[in-house]
């Protein structure tokens, strides 16, 4: 936690990184609580992921800036009151965006440069204003509008994440939408306190930086699958992957709200 413009600033290129699993807090009027210049080679071996960042005042969560290339940023949790969640100005390509949870009182993603995601998708996305995303010069208010636009998005959720203090501790709630709306990436298996993803096994993994360590409940009844917060599960496979996990204990149906559930 440091009061300085910006807490923590990382300049890196061409080779290995990983930022993982730090607790970031910035308090600094229009302050940064982390910024990168990363000209990174592959998103595989080049990873930002599981941090909790919190930006008090009009702190910025992570900023962008330069070359960003070959990044991959997955599964970080990130709360500002005034600021933006996370600011985009960098050029580059080959980077990935997936798994995170933003919460912002203006933007909680705001893109203003040429850079490119290879995957742009399993985020959440919740302003406590009436500034939602920024993307390419055009203020969006609706993710339906969003995903139209840009042709990402398609599995993201526009939706508070419901951390347990968006000022202080940025586990999920057990109730959280985060829950089971993730992508499993590779070398990420485990979040920021060290428990495994996903829990339970075989399931889609929790958006953010922690997994939740839900109960693993046999199915029955009837389950809604599709993009919308109040689905049971976000695609066919997720619903697939917790019956082996879990079991079931009588009739299953499924009911689908989009196709794209079923893909």
């Amino acid at each position: 936690s440091l009061t300085s413009a910006i807490a923590v600033d990382v300049a890196h290129n061409a080779g290995p990184l990983l930022l993982a699993e730090n607790r970031i807090t910035c308090t600094v009027g229009s302050g940064v609580a982390l910024q990168l210049a990363v000209n990174g080679v592959d998103p595989s071996v080049t990873l930002v992921h599981n941090n909790m960042i919190i930006g008090g005042s009009s702190t910025r969560g992570m900023v962008l800036m330069g070359v960003c290339a070959g990044l991959g940023i997955l599964h970080n949790s990130i709360s500002t009151t005034s600021g933006r969640g996370v600011e985009i100005s960098a050029a580059g390509t080959g980077n990935l965006f997936v798994g995170n949870a933003l919460r912002s009182g203006v933007h909680p993603l705001y893109h203003s440069g040429p850079l490119t995601f290879t995957t742009n998708d399993h985020n959440v996305f919740h302003s406590t204003g009436t500034s939602w995303v920024h993307w390419n010069g055009t203020n969006y208010t609706d993710i339906h509008v969003l995903r139209c636009a840009t042709g990402q998005h398609m599995r993201s959720l526009q939706v508070d994440p419901s951390f347990v203090d968006p000022a202080a501790d940025l586990h999920v709630q057990p109730d959280s939408p985060c829950l089971g709306r993730g992508l499993a990436w590779p070398g990420v298996t485990a979040d920021i306190d060290g428990h495994a993803r996903s829990w339970p096994a075989l399931s889609a993994p929790d958006i953010g930086a922690d997994e939740v360590n839900g109960v693993c409940a046999p199915l029955a009844g009837t389950y809604l699958l599709g993009p919308s917060p109040t689905a049971h599960f976000a695609t066919f496979a997720a619903a697939m992957a917790r019956m082996g996990a879990c079991g079931i204990a009588g009739p299953v149906v499924f009911e689908v709200e989009s196709i794209s559930a079923i893909k």
